[in-house]
């Protein structure tokens, strides 16, 4: 299991890369266009979806609601993500009492939406509102998630013995989350030292990375939660050795929103990272 996620992980990190500095605005937005309406695919599953044309309905659905998210200043999308996950980790927290929420009929395929939609147009936005930063923008908080879930996974397999999310997550540990912080806090001292940050930039770094870090472990439980009111172990197959694609994006659809509404905030302020 370890040798295919490392392997996925060489394959998918460079054409990551690569699609964030040197696709044009429209091909990127396509490309994540495809990402999230194969995860939305795999959201079908978790809504219990069985039938291929349910799927298909669906995600005609969600490409209908990306058109429709075009079409709104890209600020309320994050603000509407970010609420929507400050409501989500409230549900984390007193799980699993809040299951007849997901039992609500229709309630799983909005709850798609908010998680998708949201850090769609979050993604699409941020590689082209700033100009010459987005590239770095999109790399920041992506390196950002890897750091954190690379830093979380390893450490965790060898050192972790303290659990703290087993109901939801049962490999989860204190001492992962630590060492995901650790590897986060590398990742910026490298970031600030290779771009030769001001103080006062170099503590707005540490302060992002830290709430993206936190919000990714957010991402990453509430897909969890939804996958053990099914009874799943991963959202589909797609990605060997991380599950389903979704699995491998659950942090990014938290993360996007929040994040691209703070750099927003930090811009509209006057305030340059």
């Amino acid at each position: 299991m370890l040798k295919y996620r490392i392997l996925t992980a060489m394959v998918l990190i460079p054409l990551v890369i690569i699609a964030v500095f040197f696709l044009s605005q429209t091909m990127f937005t396509l490309a994540c266009s495809l990402v999230f309406l194969l995860a939305g695919w795999e959201w079908g599953r978790l809504c219990g979806l069985k039938k291929p044309w349910h799927h298909l309905a669906y995600l005609c659905i969600l490409l209908l609601a990306m058109i429709g998210a075009n079409q709104i200043p890209f600020i309320w999308m994050c603000m509407i993500g970010t609420l929507w996950w400050m409501f989500a980790s409230v549900w984390l927290l007193i799980f699993p009492r809040g299951e007849f929420l997901w039992r609500i009929k229709g309630v799983p395929f909005l709850i798609g939406l908010l998680v998708l939609i949201p850090a769609w147009t979050a993604l699409t936005s941020l590689q082209s509102e700033f100009e010459n930063l987005s590239p770095w923008y999109v790399m920041f908080m992506l390196l950002v998630i890897w750091a954190m879930d690379s830093g979380s996974y390893f450490t965790g397999r060898l050192w972790g013995k303290t659990y703290f999310a087993s109901r939801i997550s049962p490999k989860k540990t204190v001492q992962g989350l630590y060492g995901g912080f650790f590897i986060v806090a590398l990742v910026d001292i490298g970031i600030i030292l290779g771009f030769h940050l001001s103080l006062n930039n170099s503590l707005l770094v540490f302060m992002i990375s830290f709430i993206m870090a936190v919000v990714s472990v957010i991402g990453d439980l509430v897909e969890s939660m939804f996958k053990r009111y099914e009874q799943v172990k991963d959202s589909g197959g797609l990605l060997p050795g991380h599950g389903g694609l979704l699995d491998r994006i659950d942090s990014l659809t938290a993360v996007a929103p929040v994040y691209a509404l703070m750099i927003t905030l930090i811009e509209l302020n006057g305030l340059p990272f």
